[in-house]
């Protein structure tokens, strides 16, 4: 914890870094000032959005195949035109 957490800077990845604005950092015991406890055997939500990820998937997986049959279309033109040079 840091005095001032607006004075932190950001970096990378959504990480951030000390700065003289944000204090030094201060440690505390588990359930001690204004750290929070832990509790085991204890299940998290998840913060993903299923229903988004699973639409994306399904987006995903019709543009690829999508992409295979436009492939696949023009290896047989290829086949074709080299049939009627020959």
């Amino acid at each position: 914890m840091v005095a001032n957490p607006d004075g932190l800077t950001p970096a990378s990845g959504g990480a951030f870094n000390l700065s003289a604005a944000a204090g030094l950092p201060q440690l505390f015991q588990a359930g001690t000032g204004p750290a929070g406890t832990t509790q085991g055997g204890a299940l998290e939500g998840s913060n993903v959005d299923l229903n988004a990820e699973l639409t994306n998937l399904i987006a995903t997986q019709r543009a690829y195949s999508s992409s295979a049959e436009v492939i696949q279309v023009a290896n047989q033109m290829l086949d074709v035109v080299n049939h009627l040079n020959q």
